[in-house]
């Protein structure tokens, strides 16, 4: 049978190897040199060599199945494996970190995306362009095109990296070589290559690394589809404070309008039931700790001039005038002499109490706005009291009999702060009467209507109250002396802002009885208690947890014209200055003034009033928190100044035309006075999840992609990524039996790639893996063939 001709690339320096699955024992592998024109090689000693190693069955074959002849035998060789960056080529270095920079470029901007879903207040202005103009859904889905992309282009070259792998490493077969060589030198996919791999290899672990890493490939490919989705899952409708906007704004009442309107033009803030606690901005150092002192610490608190709770939710940040109510409350132990106790005749008479107070004894300079006695303005003398009280609370309604009598006016007033304007203030005296009705009306009955001298208790403790002691075993008062300043109630520039809107303005809510418990229905105070800062314990809530802004800054407010408009009068937004008139605090211990006492009217407060002062007293001192009396007195007085502000919000005439608001925008509020935004929200981050499993496929696509590069390099010798020429050459020449030239003779004759693995099966080389050799591991084949191994060369 002639042989059939033999072609070969001159400028080959390899092999190509066919082996069987499963050579018999006693097998002759043949080697042959041959020129183009059939010459051998010791007929042509000057010209240059192609080799090919072949590796066989031989099978038995007849002239009519016209299978190639055994290969020719070769030399030895040498070869020296190709520097790693010949073997990437330009090309590939230059793609893979191109591709490689819009990757991390592409992480880094949706990292930044998603770090400030936490706190967009902070959001630097980029985000805010992006997502405050829905502009996020589309740079999400141009993000993961870049990263489809790029992805695609490393794993195309990933794939080419383990196609070489393959053909050096002996893992693909005779009807696959030509397929997957190419491979080496163009763009395929994974997946083509895990098919080219399991083609009639029955033995897959022969090649199990391979297989492996492309099926990684093949898997990271197909996620990377998806990564569009996976982020898009991560948005859900949210709110976020839009950019600021110059805005109108009605702050205050001109002074011809306050004298037009008059101070009673509102009614009396103490007995209002507020339907709600309007949101405000609070600035507050820590309190000052002492032994016998109370003390909320220095609180600024600023009025929102929005008449509507839908536009004071919406409000992120405000830059402009407001109210600003100084909320500071101080209690002392009280240093009152010369005390008794009057309980007259009648069942349903308030008592008065007598004394005097030594204001001189208080410990002002605690506050740091008193740096040297004298404190005050007027002499630091003794000063007598009469004040009315109530008692007779039943413990069954959870209430103190509290009364709050005025001992000092602003007449006498003393330095309450520390700043360089001094607050001035007013002072009550809180009273709690313990014991029963039947105590107190007991103890008029026996001294008939004559006073009691009232005793300090031998008990004291580091609490800022006082305990008294009277006659009748069960009757005692307790007292403590507290410190306000309202005034100056005067307008600022102020800026103010928060990072999410509160869900609502708190109120209070009805519980009916527990027939569990036998809890008498009452008010629960909570989220109001909350957003006063009076909860417990109160420290540990911020100004976001509690619904209210953070006030940053406040100044003189410039006013145009140049004239400011008055300071604004709330009459009586505070107990009325009258020295010893009373409030009565509570709601089951009501006493009407005895016809003898002394004393101004025993005013009752409003039950809502009385209900949330006494919810801050009780639980806090059920906690143990010493400073209940300061509190639960800055949560009742901070509620009727803002009961006073805002039933005369609807009559501001004074207009600010340069105020700046920035209003959450997604919550569905209204639009007016600082209100904007839809009901269909913002998109925007909301959780990790999606974010978190995109980054896991980067993650791993590099992983695999550093370890296909690492297998590429120190595996292959002769391969080179992207040379299309080099991956042809080298699957060309020889002769004989697994001839690769004449496999393309045969598919020259118009065969399709199905005709040509049928014509290999039928010539037994259907299971033959091929391979290339570099010179140096077939001249260990050939060392170990001349010592006799059987199957060797």
């Amino acid at each position: 049978m002639p042989s059939t001709p033999v072609y070969y690339d001159e400028s080959t320096m390899f092999d190509v190897v066919l082996s069987p699955i499963s050579p018999s024992a006693g097998e002759q592998i043949r080697h042959q040199n041959v020129s183009p024109t059939g010459d051998t090689l010791g007929e042509r000693q000057n010209e240059p060599e192609s080799r090919l190693l072949v590796e066989s069955p031989s099978p038995p074959l007849s002239a009519q199945q016209q299978c190639p002849e055994s290969p020719p035998t070769h030399p030895d060789g040498e070869i020296v494996k190709v520097p790693p960056l010949l073997a990437l080529g330009q090309t590939t270095i230059i793609m893979l970190s191109t591709s490689t920079i819009l990757i991390i470029a592409v992480m880094a901007l949706l990292t930044y995306l998603w770090a400030n879903q936490s706190n967009t207040s902070s959001a630097g202005p980029l985000w805010r362009l992006i997502v405050v103009g829905s502009w996020l859904p589309q740079v999400i889905t141009l993000c993961t095109l870049v990263l489809r992309w790029a992805t695609a282009v490393q794993l195309c070259l990933f794939t080419s990296m383990l196609a070489s792998v393959a053909v050096e490493g002996f893992q693909v077969t005779l009807s696959q070589i030509m397929a997957v060589s190419i491979m080496r030198a163009t763009t395929a996919r994974p997946a083509e290559l895990l098919w080219a791999l399991l083609q009639g290899n029955r033995y897959i672990l022969w090649g199990i690394r391979t297989i492996a890493l492309t099926t990684m490939l093949m898997l990271l490919q197909a996620s990377f589809q998806f990564s569009s989705t996976i982020l898009l899952s991560d948005l859900y409708p949210g709110v976020v404070r839009g950019n600021a906007g110059a805005q109108e704004v009605s702050y205050g009442l001109s002074e011809g309008l306050q004298a037009k309107l008059g101070s009673d033009s509102m009614g009396n803030p103490w007995t209002f039931k507020p339907p709600f606690w309007p949101s405000f901005a609070e600035y507050a150092e820590p309190a000052i700790e002492a032994p016998g002192m109370a003390d909320t610490g220095f609180t600024l608190r600023a009025f929102l001039p929005f008449e509507t709770a839908q536009s004071r939710l919406a409000v992120g940040n405000y830059s402009g005038p407001a109210t600003i109510i100084p909320s500071r409350v101080t209690c002392f132990k009280p240093p009152l002499s010369k005390l008794a106790v009057h309980i007259a005749h009648e069942e349903l008479s308030a008592g008065f109490i007598t004394g005097e107070i030594d204001f001189g004894e208080v410990q002002f300079e605690l506050l740091g706005g008193c740096k040297s006695r004298p404190c005050r303005e007027t002499p630091e003398s003794t000063h007598a009291f009469n004040c009315t009280f109530n008692y007779g609370a039943s413990s069954a309604y959870r209430e103190w009999a509290a009364t709050l009598c005025v001992v000092e006016d602003s007449l006498g007033t003393h330095q309450f702060s520390r700043t360089s304007s001094p607050y001035f203030g007013n002072g009550y005296l809180l009273i709690n009467a313990s014991g029963a009705v039947e105590d107190w009306y007991g103890l008029g009955q026996r001294n008939s209507g004559s006073p009691s001298d009232l005793t300090p208790s031998s008990s004291t403790d580091a609490s800022a109250w006082t305990k008294f002691d009277t006659p009748s075993p069960g009757a005692s008062v307790s007292s403590t002396l507290c410190y306000y300043n309202p005034s100056p109630l005067n307008y600022h520039d102020v800026n103010a802002s928060r990072d999410a809107p509160p869900a609502a303005e708190p109120r209070f809510r009805w519980t009916s009885t527990n027939t569990t418990t036998t809890t008498p229905a009452h008010y629960d105070t909570a989220s109001v208690r909350k957003q006063l800062g009076a909860a417990t314990p109160p420290r540990s809530l911020t100004h976001q947890a509690r619904g209210i802004l953070t006030l940053s800054h406040w100044a003189a407010a410039p006013h145009t014209p140049s004239t400011p408009p008055p300071p604004l009068l709330f009459p009586q937004q505070h107990p009325v200055n009258a020295i010893n008139s009373s409030y009565t605090l509570c709601q089951q211990c009501v006493r009407q003034p005895s016809r003898s006492a002394n004393t101004d009217a025993n005013t009752p407060v409003h039950h809502t009033l009385t209900t949330l002062f006494q919810d801050v007293l009780l639980l806090a001192a059920t906690s143990g928190d010493d400073d209940n009396p300061a509190r639960a007195l800055q949560a009742l007085f901070t509620t009727v100044a803002q009961a006073a502000y805002y039933a005369l919000a609807s009559e501001f005439d004074v207009v600010a035309r340069n105020a700046s608001v920035a209003a959450f925008i997604g919550g569905g509020s209204d639009s007016g006075n600082g209100g904007s935004g839809g009901s269909g929200g913002i998109a925007m981050p909301r959780r990790w999840r999606g974010f978190a499993v995109v980054a896991g496929m980067v993650v791993g696509h590099f992983a695999c992609g550093g370890v296909v590069v690492g297998v590429f390099l120190g595996g292959c010798r002769c391969s080179m990524v992207g040379q299309v020429w080099g991956c042809v050459a080298q699957v060309r020449g020889g002769g004989g039996e697994g001839d690769v030239d004449a496999v393309l003779g045969k598919a020259r004759r118009w065969a399709t790639d199905g005709e040509v693995r049928a014509w290999l099966e039928e010539c037994g080389w259907g299971e033959t893996r091929v391979g290339v050799l570099p010179w140096r591991r077939r001249r260990r084949m050939r060392a170990r063939a001349r010592g006799g191994e059987e199957g060797g060369v």
